[in-house]
């Protein structure tokens, strides 16, 4: 038998004039998405400034969340958004950003698009 872990998760606010980009992807029978939520913190609130979900065709997993993170963050730059902090569930992607390990070609060819 399985044991389960349960865990509760918190949305953490970040600090004044900062903002937090949460983002996820998915990928079922081939076909993938993402997107994400722009949250501000604002008098102890988590305001949302953005909301975005994608559909992309076909890929995996890993190269949702790759676009996703990026067109959150080129949305960020675009609207004169600099302080922003990226959240992510996906230890590639995190591992990708900080760049520990190397990002795949196919995740490369599919975030220029």
């Amino acid at each position: 038998m399985v044991e389960k872990v349960v865990r509760v998760i918190k949305w953490i606010k970040p600090s004044p004039h900062v903002l937090k980009l949460n983002i996820d992807g998915s990928c079922v029978n081939g076909t993938y998405g993402g997107g994400g939520v722009l949250r501000a913190l604002r008098d102890y609130q988590g305001i949302v400034v953005m909301a975005f979900s994608l559909s992309l065709g076909h890929g995996t997993n890993n190269q949702a969340e790759v676009v996703a993170l990026l067109f959150g963050l080129k949305w960020c730059i675009v609207n004169g958004f600099s302080s922003i902090i990226d959240e992510v569930d996906s230890l590639s992607l995190q591992n990708y950003v900080i760049d520990v390990w190397a990002i795949s070609w196919e995740s490369k060819a599919r975030s220029k698009r």
